[in-house]
């Protein structure tokens, strides 16, 4: 059993002491906001700060190795989350503050784990902001904010692998405020991120872009930010990589049965 707190509030750490932390949450009921048969996700309030735990129970070796079969690393526990959240928050991306780490077992297949994070308060995600009326200049500084945090999030060796933009939050959906990355319990950390894991995370952005009305001069204006090169020279150096992400998101669109754009050929 390991434990990790990374916060100076003395009363959570008593009130969740190390070696209790899993299975006092583990029977918090809270307001739950996904419950899958290994990994519960709810809110709770202590003390009067707003928290959210991720609670894993095991995936169990059947999980595991359908998984594998479709190659898809599982999802083990709450640690891949941990350590995406710190090396993120400690190269200075907002996300969720991490609070709370604890593992138990040695056995991938049952190993029992939670995470504990503070709850963002007053933000709004980029996907009910497509909702709105937002002017071009609005929509474009978007565009900017979205790559350059993407661009340095892949830089640290962090892919996110739920990459949509409904995981991306503004604070009281204004532009010019904090843009916040959640849910990272696929995420995986390397010392350099491989071109494949790119591909998915670039490819299932645009793909829910698209539904938010994002343009082809938006995806242009991107590829122009995210690889700090003119659009011209980054198609030349990495034309394999942006037809692989084009790839992907035409992918994804064909499964979900979702109408794609006529433009989505080729950049």
């Amino acid at each position: 059993m390991i434990t990790y707190y990374h916060t100076d509030d003395q009363e959570f750490t008593e009130a969740y002491p190390a070696g209790s932390l899993y299975s006092l949450l583990q029977h918090t009921e809270g307001d739950v906001h996904r419950e899958l048969p290994s990994r519960r996700t709810f809110r709770f309030t202590h003390q009067g700060t707003n928290y959210f735990a991720k609670v894993h129970s095991g995936v169990g070796w059947l999980e595991m190795a359908k998984n594998w079969v479709r190659l898809r690393p599982p999802v083990l526990g709450a640690g891949d989350e941990w350590n995406a959240l710190r090396r993120l928050q400690d190269a200075g991306l907002s996300v969720p503050a991490p609070i709370a780490l604890e593992v138990h077992g040695w056995n991938p297949a049952r190993q029992r784990s939670v995470i504990v994070m503070e709850a963002l308060e007053n933000t709004v995600t980029l996907e009910d902001l497509a909702k709105e009326a937002i002017s071009p200049r609005d929509r474009r500084r978007l565009v900017i904010r979205l790559a350059d945090y993407i661009r340095k999030m892949h830089a640290l060796g962090v892919n996110h692998r739920d990459l949509y933009i409904c995981h991306f939050h503004l604070e009281h959906g204004d532009v010019t405020r904090s843009l916040h990355l959640i849910d990272f319990h696929r995420a995986q950390c390397r010392a350099h991120l491989p071109y494949r894991w790119r591909v998915k995370d670039l490819g299932s952005l645009l793909f829910s872009a698209l539904d938010a009305r994002y343009t082809r001069p938006d995806l242009l204006c991107f590829i122009r930010r995210y690889s700090g090169l003119s659009v011209r020279e980054a198609l030349l150096r990495d034309r394999s990589m942006w037809r692989g992400v084009l790839r992907r998101a035409r992918w994804l669109g064909e499964r979900e049965g979702a109408p794609l754009p006529l433009w989505l050929t080729d950049v």
